[in-house]
């Protein structure tokens, strides 16, 4: 099944909550489909700039792989 979007999503996290970084395909059938092709943990005290650094060294290794990603973040309130 064919790609019609690559999507990443970040949640930075929070002091007590976990962050995450998910990569997903969106993907036309019937209906749309979400695949998760990556999920990744962020530590409880990982400094954001580091989380940051490593979204940008997912999307840019998609974006060498011909995708070109849509970035999603949660900016419900960090700290």
């Amino acid at each position: 099944m064919e790609s019609i979007a690559v999507h990443i999503g970040f949640d930075p996290g929070k002091r007590r909550d976990p962050g995450a970084i998910v990569v997903s395909d969106v993907q036309q059938r019937e209906q749309i489909h979400y695949v998760v092709r990556h999920i990744e943990k962020i530590p409880l005290g990982t400094d954001h700039i580091v989380a940051i650094d490593r979204v940008i060294e997912i999307n840019d290794s998609l974006k060498t792989m011909g995708h070109d990603p849509q970035m999603f973040v949660d900016v419900g309130g960090i700290g």
